[in-house]
């Protein structure tokens, strides 16, 4: 680096520092004076303290949902559709991953100790990525961000662990995200440093294929399209593929014709529905885990209520409503 340049970078720190200062950055480490040769070793730690300020002064992420793929190629519902369901061999390589449709995520690194702000990374690719896998084997997907954003692709056979609290685990290949402090961490056999990676989703393989994969939801919710009539018996389901258990679903249904006294647009949701079970009315009770969220619509009557202007029971007409699932991560 010239001197002239030098002088340049320093100019500029100069002329951050004030406002730098202002938001309780501290002081730079080296002062320079008029007269005096500047040292390389000195500027660069002024120029250093200064970006990892403004760095920390930037709000964190891509996304109000931290620890999470935030965007990418989608379906028209929604759906992420950048990994082939199968590989004709060992390698799976992404699909529709472009300039025009970028695969975005955003891990979380807790919070600055001096501004309080969020530490997020963000990655970002705007081509296809690749994973080279072994045979008959269960694999989570992940990718880690570099400093520069730049994503590379990992995987583990173990499942990432998301926990309040605690020790992360350092069994090799093992990720522990703590949710109170917002920060994962990536066993090593001895430790578990902090690593900055985002799960995509899974994959299972055979002999010498790709058999079969999941791709986790966008942000952590998923939000089905409405359809119509309400079921009348069977399983009503909704494949989520948040990739946790969700702390937060539910079953809404929205009226689309007069009945009952409820008027189009009006909603219910789950907890103000029951079936009848021979003469016995009886919650709708949906399971949930990491995968899916359903329950049963086992009886004609399935869909029992109030009535919209009083506490008589009601009955409602299957075709007079629509129905979607709304589920979330929680955290």
């Amino acid at each position: 680096m010239t001197r002239t340049t030098l002088a340049l970078v320093f100019a500029a720190g100069l002329a951050f520092g004030p406002a730098v200062q202002a938001q309780n950055c501290g002081a730079l480490p080296n002062t320079l004076t008029n007269g005096t040769l500047a040292d390389a070793t000195q500027v660069m730690a002024n120029f250093n303290q200064l970006l990892n300020c403004i760095n920390g002064l930037v709000p964190g992420g891509g996304s109000s949902v931290r620890q999470v793929m935030t965007s990418g190629p989608a379906t028209t519902a929604g759906l992420p559709n950048f990994l082939p369901t199968t590989s004709a061999s060992l390698t799976l390589t992404s699909v529709n991953v472009s300039s025009t449709a970028p695969l975005t995520v955003t891990a979380a690194n807790g919070y600055d100790p001096t501004t309080g702000r969020q530490r997020d990374a963000v990655g970002y690719s705007a081509s296809n990525l690749t994973w080279s896998l072994a045979a008959n084997t269960a694999y989570y997907l992940y990718v880690t961000i570099a400093a520069n954003g730049a994503l590379t692709t990992g995987f583990t056979t173990r499942e990432p662990i998301y926990q309040a609290a605690g020790t992360p685990s350092i069994l090799s290949g093992q990720f522990t995200f703590n949710i109170s402090e917002m920060k994962g961490y990536l066993g090593n056999g001895s430790l578990a440093p902090p690593a900055s990676i985002v799960f995509i989703g899974t994959a299972t393989t055979g002999a010498t294929t790709v058999t079969g994969t999941t791709t986790y939801a966008y942000n952590g919710r998923y939000e089905s399209l409405p359809a119509s009539p309400l079921v009348t018996g069977g399983w009503v389901v909704a494949n989520h593929n948040i990739g946790v258990k969700p702390d937060v679903y539910d079953f809404i249904i929205e009226n689309i014709a007069t009945d009952q006294n409820y008027a189009p647009g009006d909603t219910l949701h789950a907890d103000s529905l029951a079936g009848d079970y021979g003469g016995t009315a009886l919650p709708l009770a949906i399971t949930a885990n990491k995968g899916a969220a359903t329950f049963v619509a086992g009886s004609s009557t399935f869909y029992i209520t109030s009535d919209k202007y009083g506490p008589s029971r009601v009955t409602l007409n299957p075709m007079n409503w629509r129905y979607r699932y709304v589920i979330r991560r929680g955290w």
